[in-house]
C-alpha cells in the first residue's frame, strides 16, 4: 500500500508561514511600496500613520512602510550569504579534518582552535576599521569569525561516520576517499547540517543588527531595519514607532528563525529515534 504524503510537523507551520511572509515581503517591495524609500521629503519628516503614509515618515521624510519593506532584503541577503559561506567552508574543511588522520587534521584543528579563541566583536570593528564598515568587510568579517563552529562541528561527526560498518565495507571494496566522502559520508551531514544552518543564521541576524545599530555595518542610507533603529534614537520619545516598526520586524525574523531551528532539531530527532527503532 502506498503511504500517503506527510504534512508538515504542526511546530513548523508558523515559522514557515513567518518567514515566508517576510521573504515575499522583501522580494516583492519594489512591487509593494508606494515610495522609493531613499525619496527625501523634509517638508513631510516625521509625520506619523495617515493615508498618504501608513506607517508614517522618519526623520528626513522617507515614507516608513516602504523601507520597512525593503529594510528586510539586506539583513536577509547578508545573514543567508555568511551562513552559507561559513558552513561551506566548515563542511570542506570539517570533512578533511574528520576523515584525514596526520598533519591534515592537526593543521585545520589548530586554524580552528585559534579562530574559535578570537574576540568575534572586537575582529569585525578591526576589519571594519580596515575596509571600511559596509556589506563586504561585514560579510568578510561574519564569515571569518563563525566557520570554525561549522568545522569542529563536522569534523566530529565525520570521525563518528568513518568508523561506522557500511562505511568499512565500502572502504573494503576498493572505493576511494572521495567516492566515500562525497557518496556516503557527506549525505549523512545534511540533516544535521541543515539544523545548524538555521541556528547560525539567526545568530548572524542578531550580529548583523548589533553592528549596524553601532554603525559598524550596513550605513545609511540603505533601508535596512538595524540603520532605520540606528537613524531614529535620538527620536525615540517623540516618535517612537521609527524604532517600534524595524524593531518589531527584526523580532519577527529571529523569532521565526529560532522556532524553525527548534522545529528542524525535533525533527531530526524523531526520525533518529524511528532509524533506531527499526
Amino acid at each position: 500500500m502506498d503511504k500517503q504524503p506527510s504534512l508538515p510537523p504542526a511546530d513548523l507551520v508558523l515559522p514557515l508561514l513567518l518567514l515566508g511572509g517576510i521573504a515575499l515581503a522583501s522580494l516583492a517591495a519594489p512591487l509593494l511600496a508606494p515610495y522609493d524609500p531613499n525619496q527625501i521629503h523634509m517638508a513631510a519628516r516625521l509625520q506619523g500613520p495617515s493615508a498618504t503614509h501608513w506607517l508614517g515618515t522618519d526623520t528626513l521624510g522617507r515614507d516608513l512602510f516602504s523601507r520597512t519593506l525593503y529594510g528586510g532584503r539586506l539583513s536577509l541577503m547578508l545573514a543567508l550569504a555568511a551562513t552559507f559561506l561559513s558552513m561551506l567552508l566548515g563542511l570542506v574543511l570539517g570533512s578533511l579534518a574528520g576523515y584525514f588522520n596526520g598533519w591534515p587534521d592537526q593543521l585545520i584543528t589548530t586554524l580552528t582552535n585559534i579562530f574559535q579563541g578570537l574576540p568575534g566583536t572586537s575582529f569585525m570593528v578591526a576589519i571594519a576599521g580596515i575596509m571600511g564598515p559596509g556589506f563586504h568587510s561585514l560579510l568578510l568579517g561574519l564569515v571569518i569569525t563563525s566557520w570554525a563552529g561549522f568545522t569542529r562541528i563536522v569534523r566530529a561527526e565525520v570521525m563518528h561516520l568513518k568508523e561506522e560498518p557500511f562505511i568499512e565495507g565500502i572502504r573494503c571494496l576498493g572505493a576511494s576517499h572521495a567516492h566515500i566522502l562525497f557518496r556516503h559520508i557527506l549525505p549523512h551531514l545534511l540533516g544535521n547540517t541543515v539544523v545548524l544552518f538555521t541556528t547560525r543564521a539567526g545568530r548572524t541576524v542578531q550580529a548583523i543588527a548589533a553592528l549596524s545599530f553601532l554603525g559598524l555595518g550596513l550605513q545609511p542610507p540603505a533601508p535596512d531595519w538595524s540603520v532605520m533603529i540606528s537613524d531614529a534614537r535620538m527620536y525615540y520619545r517623540s516618535s517612537p514607532h521609527l524604532i517600534l516598526v524595524p524593531g518589531v520586524c527584526i523580532f519577527v525574523l529571529l523569532l521565526s528563525i529560532n522556532l524553525m531551528g527548534d522545529a528542524l532539531r525535533n525533527l531530526a530527532d524523531r526520525r533518529s529515534q524511528e532509524v533506531w527503532k527499526e
